[in-house]
């Protein structure tokens, strides 16, 4: 969707009366500018979302296949690893077994 020569579409679809007839120039179809309008906006942003939403997933997918740190650097993973090595050597918890 380029949205190339859209304009002209838009002002021959407000001149257009019936099939078959000529347009009526000064015809006042104010709903044909914001149907227009309206419809590139929308189709538009329908589009680039779609767009970006596939080049989001195809990344993804590609960070899954790979085990997601291989795409990092060297100081990002070092990083990575004290972490895991932190969550690991958590202290456990004692419970008291109950008097009763």
């Amino acid at each position: 969707m380029t949205t190339e020569g859209w304009a002209a579409v838009m002002f021959e679809a407000k001149n257009g009366t019936e099939i078959g007839y000529i347009p009526m120039f000064n015809v006042k179809l104010e709903f044909a500018y914001s149907y227009f309008v309206f419809w590139i906006v929308m189709g538009n942003m329908f589009i680039l979302n779609l767009f970006v939403g596939v080049i989001i997933d195809n990344f993804n997918m590609i960070k899954e296949e790979l085990g997601g740190i291989k795409l990092l650097s060297t100081e990002q993973r070092t990083w990575v690893e004290i972490q895991k090595l932190f969550l690991k050597n958590t202290p456990e918890q004692l419970l008291k077994p109950p008097e009763d």
